[in-house]
């Protein structure tokens, strides 16, 4: 049977899009929540993630999903715009709360990045394995990184577990507040990103230690 040719040059550009990353666009992760690794863990854990990014990463946003009664929405939104970051996110009462996050460099003491020899293709995508031991909870994961691209999103920023490790993730396994979760790259938007998308929201502007104080006091 003949293939349409509309449909043959759908498949292609497909199979272009995930054998390189766009300049710019929408990366889309799929969140499943394996175990609980603690009985008393609590609801902080991710349900979504994507992110979105320009001019090699230098701009990026991260989206991330909280259950609904975490911090309000739990809607949690980081933004970096070349060595500087901002974290936002819903607080009780609709407020709209900013943070500067200070550009520190994780702690080594609590993971160690092991590179493999072993590579295979996630949807088109070269990645390599590389384990990851967390110390602190005696676990070891696997991450599928792709490491030769032109995406720089500063992603140890945000997952401390990647630190030292140059390449974005495409496939990998973490804890978070002792749940196990499995993340994984599902889609790739080839979408021209407008500068708005990477403006500070207006809120109640906090320093990093005043945010930590606040976050101890939440109830």
């Amino acid at each position: 049977m003949k293939v349409p040719f509309v449909g043959l040059c759908l498949f292609f550009i497909s199979s272009i899009t995930w054998a390189q990353l766009p300049t710019e666009g929408i990366l889309r992760y799929q969140v499943d929540t394996v175990r609980r690794l603690d009985e008393y863990a609590g609801r902080m854990r991710l349900t979504g993630l994507s992110i979105s990014y320009k001019d090699g990463g230098m701009f990026s946003k991260i989206y991330a999903g909280y259950p609904d009664n975490f911090a309000g929405n739990g809607d949690q939104i980081v933004l970096f715009r070349n060595e500087t970051a901002f974290l936002a996110f819903q607080m009780p009462g609709d407020s709209l709360m900013v943070v500067q996050m200070p550009n520190r460099t994780p702690s080594a003491s609590t993971y160690e990045s092991v590179r493999t020899e072993e590579t295979k293709r996630i949807n088109s995508l070269k990645c390599r394995k590389w384990l990851i031991k967390d110390k602190r909870m005696g676990l070891t994961h696997v991450a599928w990184i792709l490491e030769q691209n032109e995406i720089q999103i500063p992603l140890s920023r945000y997952f401390t577990q990647f630190r030292g490790i140059e390449g974005l993730p495409i496939e990998f396994d973490m804890e978070m507040s002792e749940w196990l979760l499995h993340i994984k790259l599902q889609k790739v938007d080839a979408t021209p990103i407008d500068n708005t998308a990477f403006e500070v929201p207006s809120g109640k502007n906090r320093t990093f230690d005043d945010f930590i104080q606040e976050m101890k006091n939440f109830k």
